[in-house]
């Protein structure tokens, strides 16, 4: 057992009134496999989300650009969209179907057909290069891959793929194969994840992960399915992050369960477009990484917009800057109570912690508190209490899918998180650092082994070291240490295209140092990487400036 334990169930209060039929309020240990605290009742899959949440029928439950629908008729194409993958393309219960492809509102629709079809929904990222694509189909071997325009071009050749935007349009609902009820233990959702090494690997998430962290976030905020009536006001959730990330498909399940419209994003992200969409759509709600907010913060189109319909913004996905918090209170004054922190991971499904706004104001630094259903721990903490972060939860992973025996899980569930903390006397976790090379760059996770290994193929390349760099705006960039072999010559440029054939685009090194001579190494043989981190040359060279072991450009 880690030497220091807390076993916090905080906020599992119950609920005066009736019992509650299917989202329980009690927290109990459970009694087979993992001993997670799970609620007592809950839902078992997410089938039996999206049909509850049909509720809302005629409310607008999706905006993207100048398309509407309604909470009807997402649950029309979603299952128009489920006949079609099971009667075009044989998809049975547990089959895996690849969905990649940028926020939309045929991507929510896909995303709700695979689920009734009672398949595997496997999310790929839309900024991944055609090699990555690969790799997860390598991985998971869908039935058959959902595209959109975009990503098509990426599809490996000989793969089954059809078109997002054409899934709901042939099939028709009445012809739908209900899929027998599965088991809460049951695979739902991959999401791949850099983790620290090599390509990203798939995260397995059962529908017991995917619905518990929600359960306990709306526990949380009193806000559970059962006890809202039908007349409960409707929220406008603004979605500025990829729907294929944890944050999405949490984002997404919590806007369906309580009849609340999303209003999505089109193309890249534009502070001033995100302005006008809290002003024009009555935004009441927003979560987003903290590089999203600082650009909207510092936005000369701020003042130009309403922003007082705005209650809630959550932030989390990297380290928050400091004074950011009394900036947001600052420019969205109705928020000022809504303004929290969250902390999480994708093999932990999502959210671990939360800070409410007096939490952030009475405890500087610290991101929250566990949810009802989790239970952290600091693995061998130093004098100061810093040590490696352990969760327990029932949202956390099964696996990587396909990879059994490469587990941060032991056989006590206990997971490591390979980010650093402390938990002091009152139950508040505060991060320190991460052990894992892991760079944050704009809340995306980058494998820094991942991108050494791309770069290697390079037949110029000697050896290279990848690190993070601090970035006033994206928290982090990414910066690559090489060592050229003798006689030859790159140039910025050349380093740069051979990425992009390898990595997604924010994987790509956008500084760089030809280091001359070899890396330092620390006492255990590795290549001393905090030393390289803090000898990265600032000096910025044009493109064209050739690597030849000459000096330090980036």
């Amino acid at each position: 057992m880690p030497l220091q334990y807390f076993d916090i169930r905080l906020w599992s209060d119950h609920y005066g009134g009736m019992p509650i039929a299917s989202w329980g309020t009690e927290v109990r240990r459970r009694k087979h496999g993992t001993p997670f605290l799970v609620f007592e009742p809950r839902p078992a899959s997410l089938r039996e989300l999206f049909a509850a949440g049909e509720r809302w029928a005629d409310r607008e439950h999706v905006v993207a650009g100048d398309e509407r629908l309604t909470f009807a008729e997402v649950a029309r194409q979603a299952r128009r969209a489920a006949c079609e993958l099971q009667g075009a393309h044989g998809v049975r219960p547990g089959d895996t179907v690849l969905l990649v492809g940028f926020n939309s509102l045929a991507w929510l629709v896909g995303f709700w057909g695979i689920v009734e079809a009672g398949g595997v929904v496997v999310l790929g990222n839309s900024w991944w290069s055609a090699a990555e694509l690969q790799h997860a189909v390598s991985a998971t071997s869908p039935t058959v891959i959902v595209a959109d325009t975009a990503a098509a071009r990426l599809v490996p050749p000989g793969s089954t793929w059809v078109d997002l935007q054409q899934l709901a349009s042939d099939g028709d609902e009445s012809q739908l194969d209900a899929p027998v009820p599965r088991s809460e233990d049951d695979p739902a959702v991959v999401i791949f994840t850099s983790g620290s090494t090599g390509l990203p690997k798939g995260v397995v998430l059962s529908h017991r992960a995917c619905i518990a962290m929600q359960h306990a976030l709306l526990h949380l905020t009193k806000r559970l399915p059962d006890q809202l009536p039908d007349d409960f006001p409707t929220d406008v959730n603004l979605q500025t992050g990829p729907l294929f990330h944890v944050g999405g498909v949490q984002g997404l399940i919590r806007a369906w369960l309580l009849g609340a419209t999303m209003v999505l994003t089109v193309g890249r992200f534009d502070p001033a477009e995100i302005l006008r969409l809290i002003d024009a759509e009555r935004v009441c709600r927003w979560g987003a990484v903290p590089t999203m907010v600082s650009r909207v913060l510092a936005s000369g189109d701020l003042p130009r917009h309403d922003r007082s319909t705005l209650r809630s913004l959550t932030v989390g996905g990297s380290p928050v800057p400091p004074g950011m918090f009394d900036a947001i209170r600052a420019a969205f004054p109705n928020a000022q109570r809504g303004v929290t922190q969250i902390y999480g991971l994708s093999e932990a499904g999502g959210t671990l912690a939360m800070a409410s706004s007096a939490d952030l104001q009475a405890h500087p630094g610290t991101v929250g508190r566990p949810l009802a259903v989790v239970e952290l721990a600091i693995d061998r903490p130093g004098p100061d209490g810093v040590g490696e972060i352990l969760s327990r939860s029932p949202g956390q992973m099964t696996g990587y899918w396909g990879d059994a025996a490469n587990t941060p899980i032991d056989e006590e569930g206990w997971l490591r998180t390979g980010d650093l903390g402390r938990i002091d006397d009152d139950g508040y976790l505060y991060i320190t650092g991460r052990e894992k090379d892991v760079i944050i760059r704009g809340g995306e996770n980058i494998a820094s082994a991942h991108v050494e290994a791309a770069l290697r193929t390079h037949p110029a390349i000697d050896d290279v070291a990848v690190v993070g760099l601090p970035d006033a705006d994206l928290g982090e960039v990414v910066g690559a240490v090489i060592s050229l072999r003798h006689g030859s010559e790159l140039t910025t440029a050349d380093l740069a295209r051979h990425a992009q054939t390898h990595l997604a685009y924010f994987e790509v090194p956008t500084r760089w140092w030809d280091y001359d001579g070899a890396f330092p190494l620390t006492a255990s043989g590795k290549v001393d990487k905090p030393a390289l981190r803090r000898g990265f040359p600032n000096k910025v060279a044009p493109h064209t400036e050739p690597h030849s072991r000459k000096g330090a450009v980036s």
